[in-house]
């Protein structure tokens, strides 16, 4: 069974904040999304679009340092919580 990795707003304007064990986090993040290419799994990144993180406002891009890829699929979310409101199974499915 194919899986799928959801990074979950992993945004600029988070990542310049001061956050505990930061490359950690990061590094941990990218040692997952390349575990799940390894494996054929799908990545997936959910961008929140609301609140601070206002859609083309600074800090409101994907992370840079992430191994983003342009077949990724990009999910844009409004509300706070990762699966209100989000197309995620229309994502993964397509």
């Amino acid at each position: 069974m194919k899986r799928a990795l959801l990074v979950v707003d992993v945004q600029t304007g988070l990542v310049v904040k001061p956050l505990y064990q930061k490359e950690r986090f990061l590094a941990a993040i990218g040692e997952t999304i390349r575990s799940c290419r390894e494996e054929g799994d799908l990545v997936v990144f959910i961008q929140h679009c609301g609140g601070a993180a206002k859609k083309g406002k600074p800090g409101w891009d994907l992370y840079p340092a992430l191994d983003r890829r342009p077949e990724d699929p990009v999910v844009e979310k409004q509300r706070e919580l990762a699966a209100a409101g989000i197309e995620v199974g229309y994502a993964i499915s397509h």
